[in-house]
This record gives structure tokens, C-alpha cells and sequence, in this order.
């Protein structure tokens, strides 16, 4: 019998080995995941339909999130994750498997839910900067919210980058033709906050946290939370 040549045989291992976790990294999860509106004044059913939608797509992709190799997440990803959620919300496959549209307090308001079968892949979760958007671009972007042509999905992505870029001005001007449409998105008033504490204006910042919290949004409620305990003042 020949002897067994060491070398051959680690290559082979080597070579098995790395095919086996590209195929982890490139392989998607199909994953269930639920979101709901509760519809203001000013809000269509379409509108509404399409925020709870939203918000379960991104439900869906947290939970993929966490599924899925390591190794599609960046250094920043905690900073940038807003957006590659936002941005992948508006891509990935899925559909809508349970839709309510039920009142609520006092059956005065209307409230749609839906839960939805989503896939993802590890090419949804990775981030590449986009370019910079113009003054024109934003404007466009505004004039359309205004129009009655909303996409949640592009609008929430390109507020987020805006924000992350330092150009708060411009975020707000989304942000509030957003609120406008959508009073009762929860998202809004928490990434209105963040904009107008970039800008130095902590009154309205706090109020937009406040109404953050009300409306659900627990990353408010907890910072609200850390306010109180460090006595800071959001009186100006």
C-alpha cells in the first residue's frame, strides 16, 4: 500500500472546507415575522398597509439577522443598521400570509396588522454607502411624499443616511412630510429626535422621544429612561 500523502490530504480539507462555508454564507432563511399600524387622521388605508408591511419586513430581517453568517455584518454595523434595514426592507421576497384590520380604543381607531413570510440573504444585510443625494434629489423625494406617492422603505433609508451624514436640515425636511402622511409612525418621531438633538434643539427632540414612546418605540421609552437618571435637561 502507498503511503498516504499528508499534503494531498489537507488541501482536499482546505478546499471542502472553504466551498462548504461559501455555501453558508451565499444560503438565505425564510423567516415569519409580524407588524402593525395604527392609523391617524391623516393616514389612507394604502398608507397604513404599507407601514405595517414595512415594519414587518424589517422584522423579518432582524430575525435573519441573527440567523445568518457573521460574516455579512461590517465593522459599523451597529450605526448603519437602520438603514441597511431600511433599504433591504424595500427588496426581499415575501408575502403577506395574515392581514386584521380591527378598531381599537373605543372603536374609534383603526389598527392593520400583518404577518408576513419573508426570505433573506446574506446580500441583503451588507451595507455599501450610497452617493450623496443633492438638494434637488431631496427635494424631488418631498415633493412626492406630498404628491401621495410614499415609499416607507426609500424615505426611512435615505432620513437615516442623512442623519448619519450630519445633514440634519435635509433629514428634517423628510422626516416632517413623513410625519405629515404618517403622525402615528413610531419610527418617524425617534429618528426626528436624534436629528434635532444633532442640531442643538433638545425641547423639541425630547417631545419627539416622548411621542416615540408613546406610540411604541422602546428604544425611546429607555432613553427617556437615561435622561431622567442623569438629570439632563431638555428645557431649551
Amino acid at each position: 500500500m502507498k503511503p498516504i500523502n499528508i499534503f494531498w490530504i489537507l488541501c482536499m480539507c482546505l478546499a471542502l472546507g472553504s466551498g462548504v462555508l461559501r455555501a453558508q454564507e451565499t444560503e438565505s432563511v425564510e423567516v415569519e415575522a409580524e407588524g402593525s399600524y395604527l392609523m391617524g387622521d391623516r393616514d389612507s388605508k394604502q398608507d397604513a398597509r404599507q407601514l405595517a408591511l414595512f415594519e414587518a419586513k424589517r422584522s423579518a430581517l432582524e430575525k435573519a439577522g441573527t440567523l445568518l453568517s457573521s460574516k455579512t455584518r461590517v465593522e459599523n454595523f451597529e450605526l448603519v443598521k437602520d438603514e441597511i434595514y431600511s433599504r433591504a426592507a424595500g427588496r426581499i421576497q415575501s408575502e403577506v400570509i395574515e392581514e386584521k384590520w380591527e378598531t381599537v380604543g373605543q372603536g374609534r381607531t383603526l389598527c392593520v396588522r400583518l404577518r408576513i413570510r419573508a426570505r433573506v440573504s446574506p446580500e441583503d444585510l451588507r451595507y455599501e454607502p450610497e452617493p450623496e443625494e443633492s438638494d434637488a434629489q431631496i427635494e424631488t423625494v418631498v415633493e412626492q411624499m406630498e404628491q401621495k406617492e410614499f415609499d416607507p422603505a426609500k424615505s426611512f433609508a435615505l432620513a437615516r443616511r442623512l442623519v448619519f451624514d450630519g445633514k440634519n436640515r435635509a433629514a428634517l425636511r423628510i422626516l416632517s412630510a413623513m410625519e405629515k402622511r404618517s403622525p402615528n409612525a413610531a419610527r418617524i418621531h425617534f429618528l426626528k429626535a436624534a436629528a434635532l438633538r444633532r442640531e442643538g434643539l433638545r425641547k423639541p427632540a425630547f417631545e419627539s422621544l416622548v411621542r416615540a414612546c408613546q406610540l411604541g418605540e422602546q428604544r425611546a421609552c429607555q432613553e427617556i429612561e437615561i435622561m431622567k437618571q442623569r438629570k439632563i435637561h431638555h428645557t431649551k
